[in-house]
């Protein structure tokens, strides 16, 4: 029964030249050269698509073929198509924690599917894997009784919390439901990790090789953290237009002992038994990327990439569950740059023009930010020791005067 199973998945042929081709598209619209258009149309049907095709191939292909050709009143039988459904969901599940490895793809293709997957994973735990187990109990289970007709062609229905689960799967069931909804929060933190390190490396090399002699503007770093952050928000609106639900104003970003409870994507389709259950807070940690930009051997700069990567291995406040909405994932980012900022201006050596550059760059990066992180006060009190600290270490710490700062940010 198990290798039927595996064969089965493993011929998942409409499936996988359903992303290739996906893959494809995202990658037409990259050779274009504007790595920040994607087609949210597209986004939204492969996701609904995908999910929806392979719950279908599951029931209507590897399980309720097997009812009619093997004894389900056999109860070893039962076990062994109890054993070949998990091993289907490990596969899958496998399958979407590796999609990061997928090499060949560029940086943005990349990170267009790390969202997808993270959104597929969420969505298949919510509905996708009930549904199966709730066939499986209905159909192959004695202690159920025939299950009602629908009005649908298809031979289930959506899922049902009130229907009765057969006590032996449901470990099985909530298991790869946390799984599914662990391997969705890794696969978006990743995501924000390394959009979060690209840009942290680019912070260094504007601030450490900058060889400024006036201030006449902004540091061109930040207007590219602005696009970034609006790109940002408009991809996982695509990937997650239905979830808006913005952390209030005053909470902590770092929710890292916390459940998530909100929207479709919690633990509500967990059914408690004795077993015990694998929480959600048990996501493992991001490991940190490796450096792309050489800087030589100088050892300010060689300790200040001591500090990103320590910034990036270290679970600092940095690395709390990031919500997969809008303002989520931008401000899980926003977090990650203003931390290393604060670590490039540390190593910097300061005179009055890096102090009144950095002066600058603060007030636009407060303007930058505030859409997302509201009154919160993570956001300016890091700013703030960013300027303390390079306020402390100028030797003539001259400050900007308001009416240059105020032509400066002007448009």
């Amino acid at each position: 029964v198990t290798g039927s199973f595996n064969c089965k998945i493993y011929r998942l042929t409409c499936v996988l030249d359903h992303v290739n081709k996906f893959i494809t598209s995202l990658q037409e619209i990259a050779g274009k050269g504007d790595s920040t258009e994607f087609n949210t149309d597209e986004i939204a049907g492969f996701i609904q698509d995908t999910q929806a095709w392979l719950v279908d191939h599951i029931i209507n292909l590897c399980l309720l073929p097997l009812k009619e050709c093997l004894d389900v009143n056999n109860r070893e039988t039962l076990s062994r198509i109890q054993n070949g459904i998990k091993t289907i969901w490990q596969k899958i599940r496998n399958r979407f924690e590796n999609v990061h490895k997928t090499s060949e793809l560029d940086k943005a293709s990349l990170q267009i599917l790390m969202l997808v997957g993270s959104r597929l994973c969420y969505d298949l735990a919510d509905n996708g894997i009930f549904q199966v187990y709730s066939i499986f109990s209905s159909r192959f289970c004695k202690q159920r009784t025939k299950a009602p007709k629908t009005s649908s062609n298809s031979p289930y229905r959506s899922p049902d919390l009130n229907a009765k689960i057969e006590p032996r799967v449901i470990p099985d069931m909530n298991n790869m439901i946390e799984g599914y909804l662990q391997t969705g929060q890794t696969l978006l933190n990743k995501q924000m990790m390394q959009e979060g390190y690209r840009l942290s490396t680019k912070i260094q090399e504007a601030y450490l090789l900058s060889t400024l002699t006036n201030v006449s503007q902004v540091s061109e770093i930040w207007y590219l953290v602005f696009n970034r952050l609006k790109y940002t928000e408009r991809l996982v609106e695509a990937v997650y237009p239905q979830q808006q639900h913005n952390t209030p104003q005053g909470t902590s970003i770092d929710n890292s002992e916390s459940e998530y409870d909100y929207g479709p994507y919690s633990t509500k389709n967990v059914i408690q038994s004795t077993h015990s259950l694998t929480t959600v807070s048990s996501v493992s940690e991001v490991q940190p990327l490796p450096s792309s930009t050489k800087f030589g051997s100088n050892d300010m700069t060689l300790n200040m990439m001591n500090n990103i990567d320590k910034l990036f291995a270290e679970r600092v406040d940095v690395y709390g569950k990031v919500e997969p909405t809008p303002s989520g994932v931008c401000k899980g980012l926003i977090l990650i740059l203003l931390k290393a900022f604060l670590e490039v201006t540390r190593e910097m050596q300061m005179n009055t023009v890096h102090y009144q550059q950095i002066q600058v760059d603060i007030e636009y990066i407060k303007r930058i930010v505030w859409p997302y992180t509201g009154d919160e006060k993570w956001a300016s009190i890091v700013l703030q020791e960013v300027l303390s600290g390079v306020y402390a270490r100028c030797l003539s710490p001259i400050s900007i005067s308001q009416d240059e700062l105020a032509l400066i940010l002007t448009p």
